[in-house]
C-alpha cells in the first residue's frame, strides 16, 4: 500500500510498528518477538548514514557480523 500510494511524497514514512500491528491484528501474519540485549540503531535521515555505517563496522570488526553481511551463500 505504501509503495503504491505514498512513496512519491519524499516526506512520507512507512512506519514499521504500525504496519506490523495492522498485519498481526488482521491475522495476515503471526509474529514472535525474540529478546536481545544488543544495541539498536536506526536510519531515519540521510545524516544518520555515517553513524550507522560506523556502528555496523564495529560489529564486523568485533566478529559479531560477517564482513559481507548480505553475501549470498554458495
Amino acid at each position: 500500500h505504501f509503495l503504491s500510494t505514498l512513496v512519491a511524497d519524499e516526506k512520507s514514512e512507512c512506519l514499521l510498528p504500525t504496519t506490523v500491528n495492522e498485519l498481526v491484528t488482521s491475522g495476515r501474519i503471526h509474529m514472535r518477538v525474540v529478546p536481545s540485549s544488543s544495541e539498536w540503531f536506526g536510519v531515519t535521515y540521510r545524516e544518520d548514514r555515517p553513524r550507522v555505517q560506523a556502528s555496523l563496522q564495529k560489529l564486523i570488526d568485533s566478529g559479531a557480523y560477517p564482513e559481507n553481511l548480505w553475501a549470498s551463500k554458495k
